[in-house]
């Protein structure tokens, strides 16, 4: 089952490469914050009042729906500084 916790709207140029962040920061008070950033800027930004599972160790998965995605260098970690940075495929790398 899935939840919708916030949505946001952003246009994406097409063929060519951007790098997203997500990030779950908590517990705290109960509740954890949720952030996304495409190219650096935070586009999303939500506060989940009743995180359930999210505060518990497990598994992270990547979903797009209507869409076409590749990825690389995707991480997932307990990060307590600055956010890892990847950097595209060179030009000519198969998308």
């Amino acid at each position: 089952m899935y939840t919708t916790l916030a949505t946001a709207r952003h246009a994406l140029g097409h063929d060519r490469w951007h790098q997203i962040c997500g990030t779950v920061s908590g517990p705290r008070d109960g509740r954890v914050r949720i952030t996304l950033s495409l190219n650096g800027r935070t586009v999303l930004d939500a506060e989940d009042e009743d995180p359930g599972r999210l505060v518990t160790a497990g598994g992270v998965g990547l979903r797009g729906d209507n869409t076409e995605m590749a990825f690389f260098g995707f991480t997932a970690g307990n990060h307590t500084g600055g956010r890892p940075r990847a950097e595209p495929p060179a030009e000519g790398t198969p998308r």
